[in-house]
């Protein structure tokens, strides 16, 4: 829809600039969008006496607006670049009341409320570069639709204590995602979000992690991944509280005290130690020296959805793959439909198919759950929490989590879990299979699509390694998947049953350990009540 504001920008503009030389003409929609920004950007440019013109508000531009323009601007100073300012506050959203070029009362007004809306409730109205830069570009300042709050107060905070390091950064909550889709960044990769302070280690709970812990659910819900960039110490507590994944580590700031007594974190990805320059003088650039882990390698290649389905289709996809990270890669993989793909990661090989069949059914075996906005019933949570008392366990919070995620990711649709079918190519072997089906868009219709996830145990791989914890863990898993259907007793048995199972295998599949511990949760269950369906219904 036009906004009248806007398409009065866009006619001003190239009535005005449009035979300028390095101007280029935008389209007059009345649609609010980059180029209008970068055409209001090289307007200011020429405003000031730059003769090359560009989409970017870079130091030159910055330096020329503080010396020529800041002192002037008081109440009833007229100019272009006071029209400029008003009209990128009608593009940005917040209106000055008025175009006209005079500097007023209102477009005061509208200065205090971009600096409020940044984390400065209390702005002084000063109009300088840094403000100026963050007006004229596409960054929102209020918290959008599926943002999350305790993201853009994090950034408001980053914003009144850190602004003199990196300027006004957007208070959003989710510009890293929208972004990343505009660019055609793949669903599934890694996006870094860099603590470029030294944050002290008792600050670090307070302020780091309530941070990434908004930006983790929110970066997930739009199917990428999280990466945290900083101090060896500001990476391991984030990578600890599991709201990133890997971390790209400043250990180029030697003096930091997060870097001073401090292990590389295991889950290293990129190590910044070393700058040198290229070039001389003007012209001289810093380049950061990187080791890489090879943990991450980054995009291969632009996404483009071609398909029929809406994009957050696919985001749904992605998200799975980030709560159960051993299937990151293999659905990144699966992301066309009726596609399938095969991931070996010894002794596990991972197989998924994606599909518009919808095979799940009602068996006599299946218990149902009804998750509603995340939230799982409470029958469920005590089932849980009996059988944890009951075998010793600890982390129940953390396996309940998992089935939170799943809801809020699926939104509508069915959950279920069951011995992995026998395929000819993996004879002898055992596992389970998952299967994931909801609603997607295709041509205005809405259609069931299912995901398949099939992850089996290679006992030859087992055997061969020697090591008596993955033995052990095939063994008893073998045993849950040939038990007889007759052992089965009690439905609550059977809900805590692949609850607690799933819920380990999720968790620790990536370790040797943890396929154990897993194990031995279900030899234990299966000694007293035998193998179950589980199917979990999310609405």
């Amino acid at each position: 829809m036009a906004d009248e504001m806007v398409l009065e920008t866009q006619q001003w503009l190239n009535n005005n600039y449009g035979n300028v030389p390095g101007f280029e003409k935008v389209k007059e929609d009345g649609k609010t969008g980059w180029p209008t920004i970068y055409a209001l950007i090289r307007a200011l440019q020429h405003e000031l006496g730059i003769t090359e013109l560009s989409d970017n508000f870079g130091t030159d531009t910055s330096n020329r607006f503080d010396s020529k323009i800041v002192p002037k601007l008081e109440i009833g100073y007229k100019s272009n670049v006071v029209r400029l300012i008003q009209y990128a506050f009608w593009c940005k959203g917040i209106s000055p009341v008025e175009s006209g070029g005079e500097f007023t009362e209102y477009t005061l007004k509208a200065i205090k409320e971009l600096q409020s809306d940044a984390g400065f409730p209390n702005g002084d109205g000063k109009f300088t570069s840094k403000w100026a830069k963050a007006l004229f570009d596409m960054s929102a300042f209020v918290l959008v639709s599926g943002g999350d709050k305790t993201v853009r107060t994090m950034q408001q905070w980053l914003n009144v204590n850190y602004n003199i390091y990196f300027g006004i950064l957007p208070c959003d909550a989710i510009a890293a995602a929208k972004a990343s889709i505009k660019l055609g960044v793949p669903y599934g990769t890694i996006i870094y979000f860099a603590v470029d302070v030294d944050v002290e280690d008792g600050d670090i709970a307070g302020t780091v992690i309530p941070y990434f812990e908004g930006v983790f659910g929110t970066l997930t819900g739009y199917g990428f991944r999280v990466g945290v960039y900083g101090t060896r110490n500001v990476c391991q507590r984030v990578i600890d509280q599991k709201t990133a994944v890997y971390a790209f580590v400043s250990d180029m700031s030697t003096g930091y005290s997060g870097n001073l007594g401090f292990a590389m974190p295991q889950d290293w990805a990129f190590d910044q130690f070393f700058e040198y320059t290229v070039g001389s003088g003007e012209g001289a650039v810093g380049i950061d020296q990187v080791g890489v882990s090879q943990v991450d390698l980054g995009m291969q290649y632009v996404y483009k959805n071609t398909s029929k389905y809406p994009d957050w289709f696919f985001q749904k996809l992605a998200a799975i793959g980030i709560i159960w990270p051993m299937l990151s890669e293999v659905i990144k993989a699966t992301i066309e439909l009726e596609q399938d793909a095969y991931f070996d990661a010894e002794p596990f090989h991972i197989y998924t198919e994606l599909s518009e069949k919808l095979s799940i059914g009602e068996g006599d075996n299946e218990t149902s759950f009804n998750i509603s906005k995340g939230e799982i019933s409470n029958s469920f949570y005590e089932q849980l929490k009996d059988f944890g008392d009951a075998l010793s366990l600890s982390g129940d919070d953390a396996k309940t989590e998992l089935y939170h995620k799943l809801g809020e990711i699926v939104e509508g649709g069915v959950f279920q879990i069951t011995p992995a079918p026998f395929k000819e190519k993996e004879k002898g072997n055992v596992g389970l299979e998952v299967k994931i089906d909801f609603e997607g868009e295709k041509e205005g219709k809405t259609g069931e699509v299912e995901l398949t996830i099939d992850v089996y145990m290679n006992k030859k791989t087992i055997d061969d390694s020697g090591d008596d914890d993955e033995k052990d863990a095939y063994d008893k898993l073998e045993k849950i998947t040939n038990a007889k259907d007759s052992e089965v007793k009690s439905k609550s048995a059977q809900n805590a049953f692949y609850a607690q199972f799933f819920s380990g295998f999720v968790e620790e599949t990536s370790s040797k350990i943890g396929a154990a511990v897993l194990a031995a949760i279900a030899l234990a269950l299966l000694i007293k009540f035998g193998p179950i369906v589980i199917g979990l219904i999310f609405v």
